[in-house]
């Protein structure tokens, strides 16, 4: 019996593994690197040919104005792309997987994102 797992990493690798009852070849894919907000800044400033501070500056004030509505509570929608919510999580009893304890995790708040149709179509193909 042969089994081929591809396995997504960092880097490009394979390597063959003989079991008892069966070979298995592993595959390893090397994932795309994530987008960091200065590769963000270079791409828009490349398409748009405006200067790169131009677009920190811009960008630093989207993500500021967003910031503080989320802080007060607020939804922001971003038609198309999508919704940013913020909810209240009640206080709730868990389990310390290290010592098997149980804690009490305090109420909180988070952050929700709920993507737009737009950006659900693009990124599944259904366009």
């Amino acid at each position: 019996m042969f089994f081929i797992h591809i396995v997504a990493f960092l880097k490009n690798a394979a390597y063959f593994y003989r079991h008892q009852d069966y070979y298995s070849l592993f595959v390893i894919i090397p994932l795309e690197t994530t987008m960091n907000k200065t590769d963000l800044i270079n791409t828009i400033a490349e398409r748009t040919g405006s200067t790169k501070t131009e677009i920190r500056c811009l960008l630093d004030e989207i993500l500021e104005e967003i910031s503080d509505r989320l802080a007060d509570g607020e939804k922001e929608t971003l038609s198309g792309f999508g919704t940013f919510t913020v909810t209240e999580k009640l206080a709730r009893t868990g389990i310390n997987p290290r010592t098997k304890e149980l804690i009490v995790i305090p109420p909180h708040r988070m952050v929700k994102f709920r993507t737009g149709n737009d950006l659900q179509d693009r990124v599944t193909g259904t366009d």
